[in-house]
């Protein structure tokens, strides 16, 4: 019998949930898996993409972190119309 890893999800500490979800939702073409938010969660996915964004107010800022923490590499097929579809909603 053999092994395959058919989705992964990435955990993303977010400062302000409303604001992010909205930001994966509307600009990167996210939709919401689950959940409403009132729990600190946004559920995320796109293609096999899924996100859990869980709201840390306090959380230092990424851009202040001073290291490679980031999402390493992704397989895209049409990469020149998500760029498109991106910048045509504000990215």
């Amino acid at each position: 019998m053999s092994t395959e890893f058919i989705a992964s999800r990435f955990v993303l500490a977010v400062r302000n949930l409303r604001l992010s979800t909205d930001f994966y939702m509307n600009v990167l073409g996210f939709v919401r898996d689950f959940g409403d938010e009132s729990d600190g969660w946004s559920f995320l996915s796109r293609g096999n993409v899924r996100l859990m964004l869980g709201e840390c107010v306090d959380e230092v800022p990424a851009s202040e972190l001073n290291n490679h923490s980031y999402f390493a590499y992704m397989n895209v097929v049409g990469v020149d119309a998500l760029y498109e579809e991106i910048v045509a909603n504000g990215g």
